[in-house]
């Protein structure tokens, strides 16, 4: 189908065929489906640009002149719509790099869009979107006491509902990392003018050009703004001079009223989709989180499980195997939804939800699984298998997979260098060779490694605080037996580990003892070994360590008072002066670990984005409480 739509070379199946590619790279970050969407869409943007010049030709001319316009606005406007938002793609495309090299070709990219969107919006929507009614989504409101790390997430996930278009202009609430701390709550996006009576109710789409016309102005003007304000904040920071700000506030309601006014209800579609495929692998993935997001794991792992059942019974192998990381070292296939990268999506959810369950040998083998369904990075998904046979005990099949490490391999690079992980794994790697060096004898390398490589990649995917506590009680007990032993015994280690942490390994352990604790509702002790973290910073590769602890004394702040507050009456205004006193407490902790992220070269971006979306729900939280 994709050779019989490039031949034909329309426009809008160009397009529609690069947008479909992109889901695929962006869904598994393959190289080879990054480096064909970035092709298509090229060709898009040619052929549009030239469809857009004969429109406005023909149209100077007399015999354009001659003809009606059979829409309200300018002719031509259409294919300017279709040019700005396939610029918009091609600079989504350069932020799978990962890299800041990455992240300042799409702001080119959307450089180049954003003078036309402007223009656009000027045109389409002179008094702005007060005429225009927002599409609704239905929220997913929480209980007070639903702010646990494993029950908040559940308000990401939406839920079909009976389409409408209310006047009140409530937004969806607020999602994402705050949400697991604070809770949400329903908030209302304003405008200068809408709350006037004097405001004129523009004239609805007619024709499927106006409405080509009116949505894509919208969608395509709220998906620019939306994706710059996810950009990380010293990519944002850097072309500040050119006057862009971060509004997603207004972004989400471009998007509304682009839903708003299409003749199709966004609802009904989606809908539709999982009335037909109800095994299709989008809606089992979000199923699976919702159930591990509210403390039902073994749901979920059952869920992803049986829909991925066609590969466990084609891939299954004999517990006396040896792992590998050579794809020909099993025959494995997808699942039944023919689409790969959503595939994938699901074994990697499995795998992390194996791992915050304690089972770590399935945990590794679904890791490994993942080498046979994507090419985004072997040597991510290898050192989290050898991470999990570490904590399995498996030290044999750990070193064997070290031995596999297809680090200097791998062909995927952003354009800026290697991938955040990658640079991550090649320096432990590196140290862990050293540390083994200074040995005496044969030492292998499983053999110096204190702490698995597996929990400190799984702060980075957030994955610690949606364990048990029975798994986090055991991992303290583990980490705390290792040498020399931490500064606060909590817990009766048992046999002592002959393992001597030393340098890093030092403050990674902190970080994680400190991670573990504030998941416990230890929030001194919690304290005390992230500041315990952060005080062993020194500038370097693996300098990740320090903004992290930074950030979760930040998260731990907020849960700190979300317990407190729990305990007050739902009017008692010391409430608000509480989180107003936390938020003027967190807000410096989360400026300071930006700046030391981004003097190291390993998750940087991972650290800064996940600030940057911290920030944003704190923002949330205060407009929420007057604040």
């Amino acid at each position: 189908m994709g050779r019989e739509i490039g031949s034909n070379a329309s426009p809008l199946h160009l397009l529609g065929l690069g947008a479909t590619v992109f889901l695929q790279a962006a869904l598994g970050l393959e190289a080879n489906f990054i480096k064909q969407a970035a092709d298509l869409l090229s060709q898009a943007e040619s052929a549009i640009s030239q469809r857009r010049k004969a429109a406005k030709s023909l149209a100077s001319s007399s015999v354009g002149k001659s003809k009606e316009n059979v829409i309200r606005f300018p002719v031509g406007t259409e294919w300017d719509i279709l040019h700005a938002d396939v610029v918009v793609l091609q600079g989504m495309v350069h932020t799978l790099s990962e890299s800041y090299y990455g992240y300042l070709q799409a702001l080119y990219a959307l450089n180049s869009a954003h003078s036309k969107f402007v223009k656009l919006q000027k045109n389409i929507f002179p008094r702005g979107f007060d005429g225009h009614k927002p599409f609704i989504a239905t929220t997913m409101k929480q209980s007070p006491d639903s702010s646990s790390p494993s029950t908040s997430a559940i308000t990401s996930a939406p839920t079909p509902s009976r389409p409408s278009l209310p006047k009140a202009k409530s937004a969806p609430a607020a999602s994402g990392l705050f949400t697991r701390l604070v809770g949400t709550q329903e908030k209302t996006i304003t405008s200068t003018s809408s709350s006037s009576q004097g405001v004129v109710e523009e004239q609805p789409p007619n024709g499927y050009i106006e409405e080509l016309v009116v949505c894509g102005a919208a969608f395509g003007f709220g998906l620019f703004n939306l994706i710059f304000s996810f950009l990380p904040a010293k990519a944002r920071g850097l072309v500040g001079i050119l006057g862009y700000k971060a509004d997603r506030a207004l972004a989400l309601r471009s998007l509304a009223v682009s839903a708003a006014a299409s003749s199709t209800d966004p609802h009904a579609v989606f809908s539709g989709l999982e009335a037909r495929h109800p095994k299709g692998a989008l809606w089992i993935l979000n199923r699976a989180k919702i159930c591990h997001f509210t403390g039902r794991s073994d749901e979920a792992i059952s869920a992803l499980q049986t829909a991925l059942a066609p590969v466990e019974t084609q891939s299954e192998t004999s517990s006396t195997e040896k792992p590998s990381t050579s794809p020909d070292a099993s025959d494995a296939k997808l699942g039944t939804s023919g689409f790969m990268q959503v595939d994938s999506l699901l074994v990697f959810e499995l795998a992390w939800i194996l791992l915050a369950q304690a089972r770590y040998k399935e945990a590794a083998e679904a890791f490994l699984r993942m080498l046979h369904v994507s090419s985004w990075s072997p040597a991510t998904y290898t050192m989290l298998a050898a991470g999990c046979f570490l904590l399995a005990g498996g030290k044999d099949d750990a070193q064997l997979l070290l031995d596999q490490m297809p680090l200097n391999k791998s062909d995927k690079k952003g354009p800026g260098g290697p991938l955040p992980t990658e640079a991550y794994i090649s320096y432990k790697m590196t140290t862990w060779k050293e540390k083994a060096t200074r040995q005496k004898g044969e030492t292998r390398l499983v053999d110096v490694i204190g702490v698995s490589p597996v929990d400190e990649m799984a702060i980075m995917w957030n994955n610690h605080h949606r364990a048990d506590k029975s798994v986090i009680t055991e991992k303290i007990g583990y980490l705390s037996s290792l040498q020399p032993p931490p500064s606060i015994q909590t817990l009766s280690t048992g046999e002592s580990s002959q393992v001597q942490l030393d340098g890093e390994e030092l403050a990674s352990r902190s970080l994680l003892l400190g991670v573990f604790h504030g998941s416990l509702g230890a929030f001194s002790t919690a304290r005390h070994f992230l500041e315990e973290a952060t005080a062993t910073h020194v500038d370097g590769p693996n300098s990740w360590v320090a903004p992290t602890a930074i950030y979760e004394q930040a998260i731990l702040d907020l849960q700190e008072t979300e317990t407190q507050v729990s305990q007050l009456e739902s009017n008692d205004p010391a409430r608000r002066e509480r989180w107003k006193t936390t938020f003027d407490r967190v807000i410096p902790r989360l400026e300071r670990a930006t700046a030391l992220a981004s003097n190291s070269t390993n998750l940087a971006a991972r650290i800064e984005s996940r600030v940057g979306m911290l920030k944003d729900e704190i923002a949330s939280k205060r407009i929420a409480l007057g604040i």
